[in-house]
């Protein structure tokens, strides 16, 4: 029964992402841009299209599809896509891989904050805390920097409304009208993929207008953006189809079954743990000398180790609250 419960709620889908699909994704999609020079954002675009496409596939035709391409929450999602990586390639302007990886983490105290003020739930101490852990190693990252205080400010704006637009995604995963509707695997496979397909739609629509614009004039904003050619690299397109039909497919039904089930802000600080399968699988390819060893120095081990404690704590504590709640309901019907 117990074991059931646990599957049911969602945590080992999300625990899944975290150790698994998001380190195997963001690991790739490195050696692609490092090895192919395959452009992130194309990669991004084809994967999810192509993962979108496996999941209608798995789900064939059936309800609720039409709901969920009228759905307003539907297209918010795709918008806030685009604003999460375009605002995740202007923090990269100024900060080191390292210390971008930890600045992205900064999402799950924005999920809490949000998750209090618009769905009404409860906040702990252990959540508190873990809230303060994230705020210090942003803090630091931030400090430590060599740039000047302008440009920290503006770092700390393009943080900031990334972490709000990726746990506004989050919430909306979690209260996807549709997505709570689905109670069938196939019902939820076909609400993800046509989500999925409005977003990789829409990045794709904006990426071709950036590269119309990149083509024309010179932009310095626009210097990570995809060219034309970029989205002739048939290398890069293969592996972007063959890891979103078997990777990101997965990961995305996972992501939307575990948001409904255990909620934005244990899913969103859950996978923020990421970084340390990702930084495992890259030390070990490094070993192998298939990519370059990823460097720490001691602030960035300092920073990124608030952040990440946080983001634990957080999850652990949502966890423990599912656990008890499932060894009562147990007790009481076995008793």
């Amino acid at each position: 029964m117990f074991k059931e419960n646990l599957i049911k709620s969602g945590w080992l889908h999300a625990l899944f992402i975290a150790v698994i699909a998001y380190p195997l994704g963001a690991v790739s999609a490195s050696l692609l841009a490092t090895v192919m020079q395959t452009n992130i954002l194309v990669y991004s675009v084809v994967f999810t299209i192509s993962a979108a496409v496996a999941l209608l596939l798995r789900a064939g035709p059936g309800k609720l599809g039409l709901n969920t391409l009228k759905s307003y929450q539907t297209w918010l999602y795709a918008l806030l896509q685009i604003s999460v990586l375009i605002f995740g390639i202007l923090i990269m302007k100024y900060v080191s891989a390292t210390e971008g990886a930890g600045l992205y983490r900064v999402t799950g105290l924005v999920a809490v904050f949000l998750s209090y003020i618009f769905l009404a739930q409860k906040t702990n101490s252990f959540e508190l805390a873990g809230s303060l852990l994230i705020l210090a190693g942003f803090g630091s990252i931030i400090y430590y920097t060599d740039i000047s205080f302008s440009i920290q400010l503006l770092l700390i704006f393009f943080v900031l409304a990334r972490a709000l637009s990726q746990s506004l995604q989050k919430l909306i995963v979690e209260i996807h009208k549709t997505n709570n509707q689905a109670k069938s695997s196939k019902d939820e496979a076909r609400v993800i993929g046509f989500i999925l397909a409005i977003s990789g739609v829409l990045m794709l629509f904006v990426l071709l207008i950036v590269a119309y614009i990149k083509q024309n004039y010179s932009i310095a904003l626009f210097a990570k953006f995809p060219n034309y050619s970029d989205f002739a690299d048939l290398k890069g397109f293969s592996m972007a189809i063959f890891m979103g039909f078997c990777i990101v497919s997965i990961s995305k039904y996972c992501e939307f079954y575990a948001g409904k089930t255990i909620g934005a802000k244990y899913l969103t600080t859950l996978l923020s743990l990421q970084i340390i399968f990702v930084y495992f699988i890259e030390q070990v390819l490094a070993y192998f000398g298939l990519m370059n060893p990823v460097g720490f120095v001691f602030n960035d081990y300092i920073a990124v180790g608030l952040i990440l404690s946080g983001n634990f704590i957080i999850s652990l504590s949502g966890f423990i609250k599912d656990f008890n709640f499932n060894q009562k309901a147990v007790k009481i019907k076995s008793g």
